[in-house]
C-alpha cells in the first residue's frame, strides 16, 4: 500500500480512535461539518483549554473534504457531556493541489442543554473564518434552527489541550 492509502486510512479512523463518547450524565448531540479540506475539531473543559480527564487527547472528529478522500464525509456527530461550559475549536486548511491556500483556526464557547441537538459549522470560505452554533428546534411538528445563544468566540485559539489539569 503507498504512503497516501496508509495516510488516507490514518485519518479516516483518526476522529473515533481518541473520543469516547460520554456513558453517564446528562448528554448533547453535536452535528458538526466544515466546507474546508481538512479539519480537526477539538474540545476543552474551559478558556485556558485545559484537558477533559476522560478524553485527554481532545480530539472530537476529523472532517475531511470529499476532493480527495472520496469516502470521507465533512460531517459527523458526536454525543457530548452537557449541562457544562463546552469549548469547541475548528482547526482546518483548504488545499489547492499541494498548497495551503487558507488556514481558519477558531475557538468557542458555549454551554450545551441535557437532550439538545446542536448544528456547528465552520465556514473556511475565501476571506471568511466563522464557527456557528445553531440549536434544533422542534415546534409543532416543524424543525429549524436557531442561534444558540449562549455561544461566544474566543479571543485565544485552543489548539492543544494543556497538561496536568
Amino acid at each position: 500500500m503507498n504512503k497516501l492509502g496508509i495516510a488516507s486510512i490514518f485519518l479516516l479512523c483518526s476522529g473515533c480512535a481518541y473520543y469516547k463518547t460520554p456513558t453517564t450524565g446528562p448528554t448533547a448531540l453535536l452535528e458538526l461539518s466544515s466546507n474546508a479540506f481538512t479539519t480537526s475539531v477539538r474540545y476543552f473543559r474551559d478558556d485556558q483549554c485545559a484537558a477533559d480527564p476522560n478524553n485527554p487527547v481532545g480530539l472530537l472528529a476529523q472532517l475531511h473534504g470529499d476532493s480527495v478522500i472520496r469516502s470521507a464525509k465533512n460531517n459527523m456527530t458526536r454525543r457530548v457531556a452537557a449541562e457544562q461550559n463546552f469549548i469547541i475549536t475548528f482547526l482546518s486548511k483548504t488545499l489547492t493541489g499541494t498548497d495551503i491556500i487558507q488556514s481558519c483556526d477558531v475557538s468557542s464557547s458555549f454551554y450545551p442543554k441535557d437532550g439538545a441537538t446542536y448544528n456547528i459549522k465552520l465556514d473556511a470560505s475565501y476571506n471568511n473564518c466563522h464557527l456557528e452554533i445553531l440549536r434544533k428546534v422542534i415546534k409543532g411538528g416543524e424543525i429549524s434552527y436557531q442561534p444558540e445563544e449562549s455561544q461566544h468566540d474566543l479571543e485565544r485559539v485552543c489548539r492543544y489541550p494543556k497538561k496536568g489539569n
